[in-house]
């Protein structure tokens, strides 16, 4: 005679909010850490986007070779001296890292809880606007920060997202079986 055995499952529609909650505290610090230590190393925190390098009018610039201005016509042109804001913030012409002051990298923010969404990420920073989405400099070079609705993480950030995940997964149902 074989063995029947019932299994109640309702109950797994109430783990669903837990595991939320616990990855909410779980994850938002090393997803920022990686995201910021990605920016800082030149590397786009966006699957499949790169920084394009600097331009040689700005790698003269960080150099102390130039500084350019404009002229009330809206005309940019180069004084041969150096930059102050460079040299007072010691830019490097790589990586690409987007920190010149590091304002932009502290504006970085994640919200938890907002809602039902699990995270809101972004800047406080108009720069960071600038650089994701309209271009710096006249040739309008975008260098991707978050990704777009289609868009994912790079692999090292989704790959941190993942073990979260599974981790408040583990920590939860863990609970369940004590």
């Amino acid at each position: 005679m074989p063995v029947k055995v019932t299994v109640d499952l309702r109950n797994l529609k109430t783990l669903i909010p837990k595991i939320q909650q616990e990855a909410k505290k779980l994850a938002k610090n090393p997803i920022k850490k990686a995201i910021i230590k990605d920016i800082q190393s030149g590397v786009s925190p966006v699957k499949g986007k790169r920084f394009p390098k600097y331009s040689d009018s700005y790698k003269s610039t960080i150099r102390g070779e130039v500084t350019f201005r404009k002229s009330k016509s809206g005309k940019t042109f180069a004084i041969p001296e150096p930059d102050k804001e460079f040299l007072t913030h010691g830019k490097g012409i790589s990586p690409v890292n987007l920190t010149l002051s590091g304002g932009m990298i502290k504006s970085f923010f994640i919200h938890v809880g907002v809602r039902n969404t699990l995270f809101k990420i972004g800047f406080k920073s108009f720069l960071a606007h600038i650089h994701d989405k309209k271009g710096a400099s006249k040739k309008k070079v975008i260098r991707r920060l978050l990704p777009d609705a289609g868009e994912s993480f790079n692999a090292e950030i989704s790959s941190i997202i993942k073990e979260t995940l599974q981790k408040a997964i583990k920590t939860v149902t863990k609970k369940l079986t004590r």
